[in-house]
């Protein structure tokens, strides 16, 4: 989300420079509706990037977004079908959450 929002602060000026191609008007009003969204994956992105993660933050961190989107519960959700060992990862977070 940096290049978007560095872009729509910009975007005024850009459109001055005659060989600079912009993209189409209805291309920037779906990336303006996408940019909330892509915040919220990004901050979450950079989070799970912490020193200090652990199967139980990130838990909660794949929870948060699946309350405001439930539509990747097929790639997020605690017994996912994308989850390779699930007992373990099971046992490892109830071991966290107990310390």
């Amino acid at each position: 989300p940096v290049v978007i929002d560095r872009f729509f602060k910009i975007e005024n000026q850009l459109r001055q420079v005659r060989e600079i191609e912009l993209p189409r008007d209805s291309d920037i009003q779906v990336l303006q509706n996408m940019f909330p969204t892509l915040e919220n994956f990004n901050s979450i992105m950079v989070r799970l990037q912490g020193k200090d993660v652990t199967v139980v933050s990130t838990r909660g961190s794949f929870d948060e977004l699946l309350e405001d989107y439930p539509e990747r519960n097929h790639y997020l959700a605690q017994y996912a079908s994308v989850t390779h060992k699930l007992m373990f990862e099971a046992a490892v977070a109830k071991v966290q959450t107990t310390r």
